[in-house]
């Protein structure tokens, strides 16, 4: 294992590192300069806090699906990016059962010391005991928001997998540019790299997809319980490819390229996209609305229950009808019920449901009907927009993105008229549904009522809709805040992002950040110099 000097050597030399990190980023990147740097500020920010120790280095990409969102924990199919904005961590291994770490931006990341060394009797069980232990939880888990807890996350699961006297502590520093709860897995990729690194440093040989799914399950310790598919990305990507790919089981079932002449750019709303509070309150909403249409369907159309697992199963091809057929589905659909009736609407379903969500302020209403048609027709979208980037269809792929944000946003802006931000209307009444039947329009085209973006990114996703070489646009990740991707030709990218930033600026009054992102290969490990 290499030294930190031997590691500063080879990236002083810009030869030796551009050959190391061309693997990772393709022959024709052109910011090899820029991770050279960061990594030598990592390196010696290392010797300086512990000195000239032998020690590997981690890249962990962040993450973007191009298609399939708010699906991927329904079993809906992703489409599924690493990026060229990272975590890089630097490691050593201990001789104890302590994990120190340092941050490049010791401001907002202060110092860490983690001392696990008495957690035997208390981690050694069931992982699902093991976090919802209240008082474990009360004891060991710091504020939301507190990078510790992704740390504590890895090493308590790798723990618990393997028992505390195999796996030795670490002295960690960290560098990321990975914007922070944005929409692009941050969180994920510091806990994936830090699960690597200590698995690494332990001699631990863990398969790819299991270390999907400890990675992910060692995310719930932080109080998140998401799908895969931010670890799916991290830990599997290649370079220039999208991985177009199932969860349940983990599959990747195609392999396609990135179009060649095309670029994605990340607008990035500086609000905080965090999933607490009124914010959570309203992720939760979404999804015990998926929870409770799925059952309804199934009560009602008996003849397709058999069928049905996830509410990704919920598509023509499954059920062997026609599209119009899925929509009429949506009819016997109430648009909402009162949370109140639950109980009396679902049973003893109810009882199952209502120990799984916990509300910070209990919702009057759950919409039922817009977002069961937005989950529907999503993960249509998502098989779509496979179909039309392998066969170099740009066009029909960017219009699914539009289509698909329409069920997202909150607000519409009119460019020609440039008028102020009105209110969205995603409501999907009887009148409308049956216009869509009448019309035979396939579930793919249909929005439906998500409703988690934000005022800012419908913006400029209504701005980009009449810019040259713009293809598609829509929100990126869960929403709330964090980002948007827009999906761009490429000869006209830098026109676009000038353009983009100077109305945001002089609409809303404050810096516009447009990243341009291109696809990386996932989690690397550097541990030998060749």
């Amino acid at each position: 294992m290499p030294s930190v000097d031997d590691w500063i050597a080879l990236f002083t030399n810009s030869f030796q590192s551009k050959k190391l990190l061309k693997a990772d980023y393709g022959v024709d990147y052109h910011n090899f300069e820029t991770k050279q740097k960061s990594i030598l500020e990592l390196l010696n920010l290392h010797k300086k806090k512990f000195g000239n120790e032998d020690i590997i280095i981690i890249r962990a990409p962040g993450r973007i699906n191009l298609m399939g969102r708010h699906v991927d924990h329904q079993n809906g199919l992703v489409n599924l990016i690493a990026i060229d904005k990272e975590i890089f961590i630097t490691a050593s291994i201990r001789k104890d059962f302590r994990l120190v770490a340092h941050n490049v931006d010791n401001v907002n990341f202060p110092e860490i010391k983690i001392d696990l060394s008495n957690l035997a009797s208390e981690i050694c069980t069931n992982w699902l005991d093991v976090i919802n232990n209240a008082e474990f939880i009360q004891k060991h888990r710091s504020l939301k928001g507190k990078w510790d807890n992704y740390l504590k996350a890895a090493y308590l699961r790798l723990i618990n997998l393997y028992a505390l006297d195999q796996i030795y502590g670490a002295n960690i520093c960290v560098l990321g540019n990975l914007l922070i709860a944005a929409g692009l897995s941050s969180s994920s990729a510091l806990t994936v790299g830090i699960f690597k690194a200590l698995s690494a440093l332990n001699k631990l040989k863990i398969k790819e997809e299991e270390m999907i799914n400890r990675c992910a399950e060692a995310e719930w310790f932080v109080g998140t319980r998401g799908g895969s598919a931010d670890q799916v990305a991290i830990i599997l990507a290649k370079k220039n490819r999208i991985a177009h790919s199932r969860l349940f089981p983990i599959e990747i079932l195609d392999w396609i390229a990135f179009p060649k002449n095309c670029e994605l750019l990340i607008f990035n709303s500086q609000v905080i996209a965090d999933k607490s509070g009124a914010k959570k309150d309203i992720f939760n909403e979404r999804i015990l609305a998926y929870d409770i249409g799925f059952y309804l369907i199934k009560k009602k159309f008996p003849q397709f229950s058999s069928k049905l697992i996830y509410l990704g199963d919920i598509n023509p091809e499954n059920l062997n009808i026609y599209s119009s057929d899925l929509i009429k589905i949506l009819l016997d659909l109430p648009d909402y019920v009162e949370f109140n009736d639950l109980p009396s609407i679902l049973g003893s379903k109810w009882d199952e449901l209502n120990r799984k969500y916990n509300f910070n302020v209990t919702p009057q209403i759950i919409h039922i009907r817009k977002v069961i048609a937005y989950g529907i027709s999503e993960c249509e979208r998502s098989k779509m927009f496979y179909q039309f980037i392998k066969k170099g269809d740009v066009i029909s792929a960017g219009k699914l993105m539009n289509i698909s944000h329409n069920g997202d946003r909150v607000v519409k802006y009119n460019y020609k008229k440039k008028s102020k931000l009105n209110r969205y209307n995603n409501e999907t009444d009887d009148n409308k549904i049956k216009a869509y039947i009448e019309s035979d329009m396939s579930i793919d085209q249909i929005s439906g009522g998500y409703g988690c973006s934000i005022p800012e990114i419908d913006f400029i996703i209504d701005i980009s809709h009449n810019l040259e070489g713009v293809l598609g646009a829509q929100l990126s990740g869960a929403g709330m805040g964090g980002c948007a991707m827009i999906f761009v030709e490429r000869e006209y990218s830098e026109k676009i992002k000038n353009i983009l930033c100077k109305m945001y600026e002089n609409e809303f009054n404050k810096p516009c950040l447009i990243h341009k992102c291109r696809p990386v290969k996932g989690i690397s490990i550097y541990n030998h110099i060749e």
